[in-house]
């Protein structure tokens, strides 16, 4: 056996980066389907040249692979550092972003495989999504944000939040909301009659200074939604948030509905106004008054 010498910390090891990455799998982006009977969350797999799996897995169910094909990577690069990549639809059924940019939607058949993903959003080079809010009832409809990289440089890219509509004319993405230079947490109300969102301006980041929107839902003469124009013309207000570092809000959600569904939408938030994040509360059909939720400040940050 030669010994060699050589100086401390340069000698070959066994132990490379790739053999400790090789094993590192992250997980994120957990949620639970709307009836509780499922859940899904993406697994970062250094195996696979990074990308974002899918896995799922029902109530009393084994894990399942919502996407198996390695061409698949739900991911995201809207703002650059992502944003929710996807979204259930239902128990069944999934929305997506892939990382070279459109939105597909795959579904699980009744013997409990996946299908081949299929694309909700136009043919473009172009066009980010992230932060999907699919519609409660009206199958195909989501709020999402859209970033758009025609112009491909920092002070061009432009920002919206759109809603994506696939039927069987096709995809078609119509602006709710635009002018902010970011946008984040579109959601829509359990009556259907509200949407909320974040936006915020640079050079505020959104723990620094943003703002948090509420809006009505414009429908038309026969009650569907209007997804030309889906806000109601001078019904948007600033609920809460201020730019310039001086308050952010994050994290909206809307309260569950009553079981006889006539309790009005109730919207919760955290905000920062008191120097910590504090839940604070609002009703659109109410007084439309910021309250906290709790009878008093904790003094201490919450979320």
């Amino acid at each position: 056996m030669t010994k060699t010498e050589a100086p401390y910390g340069s000698w070959p090891s066994p132990i490379t980066t790739d053999l400790v990455l090789s094993s590192a799998v992250s997980l994120g982006d957990l949620f639970v389907s709307s009836s509780g009977r499922a859940v899904a969350w993406t697994e970062g797999r250094p195996e696979e040249k990074g990308r974002n799996a899918l896995v799922y897995q029902r109530l009393g169910g084994k894990q399942e692979q919502v996407l198996p094909d390695a061409k698949w990577d739900a991911r995201t690069r809207v703002h650059e550092y992502g944003g929710a990549p996807w979204a259930f639809e239902s128990d069944s059924s999934i929305l997506f972003s892939s990382f070279d940019g459109p939105a597909f939607r795959v579904e699980r058949g009744e013997d409990g495989s996946w299908g081949e993903p299929k694309q909700v959003t136009p043919a473009s080079s172009v066009l980010r999504f992230a932060d999907f809010a699919p519609h409660s009832s009206q199958k195909g409809v989501t709020l999402a944000v859209v970033e758009d990289h025609t112009e491909d440089k920092p002070s061009t890219v432009v920002n919206t939040l759109g809603v994506i509509s696939s039927d069987s004319n096709g995809p078609t993405l119509h602006t709710v909301a635009s002018g902010a230079d970011f946008y984040a947490s579109p959601r829509w109300s359990p009556s259907g009659q509200f949407l909320t969102w974040v936006q915020w301006n640079h050079p505020d980041m959104p723990w620094e200074g943003s703002e948090l929107w509420v809006a009505k839902v414009a429908r038309d003469s026969s009650g569907s939604l209007n997804l030309s124009q889906l806000v109601e013309p001078g019904s948007a207000v600033k609920v809460a948030g201020a730019l310039r570092n001086v308050e952010s809000v994050s994290q909206p959600r809307w309260a569950l509905p009553s079981e006889d569904g006539t309790a009005p939408d109730k919207l919760v938030f955290l905000s920062d106004r008191t120097g910590f994040y504090e839940l604070y509360v609002f009703e659109p059909e109410g007084d439309k008054e910021v309250k906290l939720l709790l009878k008093e400040p904790t003094g201490a940050d919450v979320g």
